[in-house]
């Protein structure tokens, strides 16, 4: 026997588990697989909780995110921080910002996390 589930979101993200340690983890569904939810995931729902709108001035390290991105298909955090030498919180904002506004899609899988560009309406 075979029973499939199907569970629609909530509004209350993130949901939290507690893990064999005692420590509460927030997670995320990818495919079949429940995995721990990453930093910018977890700032990409606070920030979508308070309903602001987000300002993206775009200088030289968005514009080379960008164009990194129209050349290849995906890029890490750490490789975002490599690229454009700055540090961990200001990559995490940028990402943050952009996921929120539409323009870069996060892909967590359980080999990683990947940001892409999203797809254009």
């Amino acid at each position: 026997t075979i029973l499939e589930v199907r569970v629609a979101k909530g509004p209350r993200r993130p949901y939290k588990a507690k893990g064999d340690d005692g420590t509460w983890r927030s997670y995320t569904r990818h495919n079949d697989q429940n995995l721990i939810a990453n930093r910018i995931l977890l700032d990409v729902w606070r920030k979508e909780k308070h309903k602001k709108g987000v300002l993206i001035a775009f200088s030289e390290t968005e514009n080379s995110l960008m164009s990194y991105l129209r050349e290849n298909e995906s890029i890490t955090l750490s490789g975002f921080k490599r690229l454009t030498e700055i540090n961990s919180l200001k990559a995490r904002q940028i990402l943050v910002n952009m996921i929120l506004c539409g323009i870069v899609d996060m892909d967590i899988t359980d080999k990683g996390v990947y940001y892409r560009l999203a797809p254009q309406p």
